[in-house]
């Protein structure tokens, strides 16, 4: 649990919006929090895309139809059983975000799973 010093002004927004939106301000920070981590998160995975396709021709060599785990724009592992490779990637990093993705001709692929900070509040 973390507690968090606003800055006066910070402070007197945060109870203004959340007058005005009918909350506390506590709530009202938890989702602003959320809601920049998940921004965050999003930009991630857009780099680890680009990365995946700047790399896609490479992969296809090497790798052709294993799912493919981009973490800051690097390959860190691969396997043909998708459950296994997610089971090896949420150990090795958690809460963080990593892009796993099928290799296959086709160099857009849907994303298949997303790894994201948890944040847990009382």
């Amino acid at each position: 649990m973390y507690s968090i010093k606003l800055n006066d002004k910070t402070a007197r927004a945060l109870d203004w919006l959340a007058k005005k939106r009918n909350t506390d301000p506590e709530t009202l920070a938890i989702e602003a929090i959320e809601e920049r981590i998940q921004t965050e998160t999003r930009r991630s995975l857009e780099r680890e895309a680009a990365a995946f396709r700047d790399m896609h021709a490479q992969l296809l060599m090497e790798i052709p139809g294993e799912y493919a785990a981009i973490y800051q724009g690097e390959l860190v592992d691969h396997d043909q059983d998708m459950l296994a490779l997610l089971e090896r990637i949420e150990a090795r990093y958690p809460d963080e975000p990593v892009l796993i993705r099928q290799v296959l001709h086709e160099t857009i692929e849907p994303v298949i799973h997303v790894y994201s900070p948890r944040i847990e509040h009382d």
